[in-house]
């Protein structure tokens, strides 16, 4: 995010509403709850599921993430997917299969 910003913070300044009570409240609703809910609630719980499943295990299911927004986007906003996000999505989510049931072997680094 850091250097991301000489190229953000220009763009959003030349894209901010001339008025800011242009903007319907609603769209502030939104911003505020995606802010709070998603950014700082939803850490709290994504550490938590990484302490308890362990972090190499848990976080391949975060490459299902996208697949799952896609699915409920279908019944919840009527977006049908394209065929292109439905051969990818099969693809991510054969691969991630493999890699959860891969075994994970350590190796002893030997001392100076």
């Amino acid at each position: 995010l850091v250097l991301a910003l000489p190229l953000t913070l220009p763009l959003s300044v030349l894209t901010f509403p001339a008025h800011v009570a242009a903007v319907p409240a609603g769209a502030w609703a939104g911003m505020l709850y995606v802010a709070l809910m998603s950014q700082y609630v939803g850490f709290f719980f994504w550490n938590a599921g990484l302490v308890l499943g362990g972090i190499s295990r848990v976080s391949q299911v975060q490459l299902l993430q996208t697949f799952v927004t896609v699915g409920l986007a279908w019944p919840v906003n009527g977006e049908v997917p394209d065929l292109e996000t439905l051969l990818f999505a099969a693809a991510v989510v054969g691969i991630v299969a493999l890699g959860r049931g891969a075994k994970v072997r350590t190796v002893a680094v030997a001392g100076p």
